[in-house]
């Protein structure tokens, strides 16, 4: 233990409410686009066999069809070939009716998945994984970037919980950084 150091604090982040609350604006913006003429509409991209991409993206059409967000899953299976994951990436980024493509991974063996997300359009790129996108979060420009929903949503959640919350992470990090320091 390092003299002086406050003892640690647990907090228990609550992502419940604030999810709802995401899931609710994303559902009213849902609304409104299909009212103006636009639904809202996501391609997601399998190919491979794993248990876990097949059910994930499952959850995701459900979870989008719940919101108001038309899903198109093309499931492009195992014995897909790089050239067929290629057309079917540049077919959905010039298709004018898709908005965003989820490119589920992991691909199947012997499928490259960054020749893959080459492909993708990255204003297609909802998952932020395009060079394009990564570039912009490299540069410091995430605010011009499609970004990780799983970076986005830590953000989010210490952003949301408060000034001690946030106090705690960079309190944590200090002592993370001093104990590493210590051990060398």
């Amino acid at each position: 233990m390092i003299a002086n150091e406050a003892p640690a604090v647990t907090v228990k982040l609550r992502g419940d409410v604030l999810a709802k609350a995401v899931r609710q604006a994303a559902a009213d913006a849902a609304t409104k686009l299909a009212a103006a003429g636009a639904p809202p509409k996501m391609a997601v991209i399998l190919a491979s066999e794993d248990a876990a991409s097949v059910t994930y993206a499952e959850s995701k059409r459900k979870a989008a069809a719940a919101l108001g967000i038309q899903v198109e899953l093309h499931n492009l299976g195992p014995a897909a070939t790089q050239g067929q994951l290629l057309g079917c990436c540049r077919a959905l980024s010039a298709d004018a009716s898709v908005h965003g493509i989820l490119l589920e991974l992991p691909l199947a063996a012997g499928l490259n998945a960054d020749a893959a997300l080459d492909e993708i359009a990255p204003a297609k790129d909802i998952d932020g994984l395009t060079p394009w996108n990564l570039g912009l979060v490299s540069a410091g420009r995430e605010s011009e970037a499609l970004t990780s929903a799983t970076a986005q949503a830590c953000i989010l959640l210490a952003e949301t919980q408060g000034p001690l919350t946030s106090a705690l992470i960079f309190q944590n990090l200090i002592r993370a950084a001093e104990k590493s320091l210590h051990e060398r």
